[in-house]
């Protein structure tokens, strides 16, 4: 339940920072503070994450679109270069079976015409994605941490005082989850991580 509101207070963050951004792409540009710190979310596309193997044919088994809540910190290293961390988390549901899963990634960002109003930018994280697998039926669990890269490009631009919008675009991969479980009639194959999302932040120098 309680995710479920946080789900629905998203939904309406992100479309209103995107309308209250745009505007102010054409103010002065702003000292970029030494550290900086992020708060938003971001919606993902579909994610194919099982296969099942069956003598008379395979089926795959997909999770929709989901809200996922973000947080990041960024250190100036130069001019144009900073150390870029991410924190992700979502839930999601498939019949019987749910996942509860984290990424966490630090890596580099990129930025160009750092003198500019709104500044255009490219990042590349490794990461590693770990999540817990449920299946109500069965009665069975599993946790487990995987290896993977989240990269992406964006723009972050002025919005009032010390604080700035981060509009984002990322692609998430991580190498494929253990199988959660076998039946008699054929088995399970967990792929990896492979979405996209696009994201709103709100971004506080510190």
């Amino acid at each position: 339940m309680r995710f479920r509101l946080a789900s629905h207070a998203l939904i309406a963050f992100v479309p209103l920072l995107v309308l209250v951004a745009f505007p102010r792409l054409a103010l002065p540009a702003q000292v970029e503070s030494e550290w900086q710190i992020g708060l938003g979310g971001s919606l993902s596309s579909s994610y194919t994450y099982k296969k099942l193997h069956y003598s008379f044919g395979d089926f795959d088994y997909s999770f929709g679109h989901a809200l996922v809540a973000s947080l990041s910190v960024t250190r100036k290293l130069g001019r144009n270069t900073a150390l870029q961390t991410c924190a992700d988390y979502f839930q999601q549901e498939q019949g019987s079976e749910s996942v509860g899963m984290a990424c966490m990634g630090i890596g580099v960002r990129a930025s160009f015409d750092p003198e500019e109003r709104a500044r255009p930018y490219l990042e590349m994280m490794p990461a590693v994605y770990a999540g817990r697998w449920s299946d109500d039926i069965r009665g069975n669990s599993i946790t487990s941490v995987r290896p993977g890269l989240v990269a992406g490009m964006g723009i972050v631009g002025p919005l009032a005082g010390p604080i700035q919008f981060d509009l984002s675009l990322r692609g998430h991969l991580s190498a494929g989850w253990p199988a959660l479980r076998d039946s008699y009639l054929g088995s399970d194959e967990y792929h990896g991580v492979k979405r996209m999302t696009i994201g709103a932040r709100l971004i506080y120098g510190l």
